[in-house]
């Protein structure tokens, strides 16, 4: 009797634990535009499909821009989030969060404006997800390639499960990947920041009508080239 409760408990366990892990696995974003040209009238005035972007964006470049334009063919509104990430060595010389979200604002297409929020985060980034006034569904990552990001992505993606359990008793933020196409795998800020520093030309890493701006900006700082996306 006691063997046979047990069995249906572990059982009953080991379903929960299934389904929680299916329910917050990672998804990719063809998978939400796929689910979405499903959905009825009904289903989408349910309510608006918000994400939250989060990066240093120091410098943003065309890697950056193409998932935030991806994000805009499902999401009603993209909340992009500019921090400084601690890990990351930053002059003091370096434009502001506020320089950069100028940047970020000239730097977006005309046809997604309408679409984009852009803040200043501080502290875990689920939990400023979860701010009344941001109340983003998801979380958004770019993602290049296994060899690039699997380490960093696979960390934040386990805080973004765990965090919210652990610190704040809520549940887990679910993340949604955007694969970025092979021509942009080498782009990342610090590889712009050194091109700028070694007075090369960067008009092929960022979008062209931000190049002048961002060289402008960039060249007044004195920054050591670290690992950045």
């Amino acid at each position: 009797m006691l063997k046979s409760v047990l069995s249906i408990v572990g059982v009953g366990i080991g379903i929960c634990l299934g389904s929680f892990a299916w329910y917050f696995r990672p998804l990719k974003l063809e998978t939400l535009l796929n689910e979405n040209k499903r959905e009825t009238d009904l289903d989408r005035k349910k309510g608006t499909k918000s994400c939250i972007y989060a990066g240093s964006f120091n410098p943003p470049h065309s890697g950056h821009l193409y998932v935030i334009h991806e994000l805009c063919k499902y999401f009603d509104v993209v909340h992009i989030g500019i921090a400084q990430n601690p890990r990351k060595k930053q002059n003091s010389s370096e434009p502001s969060i506020e320089s950069r979200k100028k940047l970020i604002q000239q730097c977006i297409s005309s046809e997604n404006q309408a679409q984009i929020r852009i803040h200043r985060v501080e502290g875990y980034v689920w939990k400023f997800a979860r701010n009344p006034d941001i109340n983003a569904m998801f979380l958004a990552r770019g993602f290049r390639s296994f060899s690039v990001d699997f380490v960093s992505e696979s960390s934040l993606y386990l805080l973004n499960i765990f965090g919210p359990i652990l610190v704040a008793f809520q549940s887990p933020m679910r993340t949604v990947f955007v694969k970025a196409p092979e021509c942009l795998h080498d782009i990342s800020s610090s590889l712009v920041r050194k091109r700028i520093s070694n007075k090369f030309d960067i008009s092929q890493l960022v979008p062209q009508n931000c190049a002048n701006l961002i060289t402008s900006m960039y060249s007044k700082s004195d920054s050591i080239p670290t690992q950045g996306n």
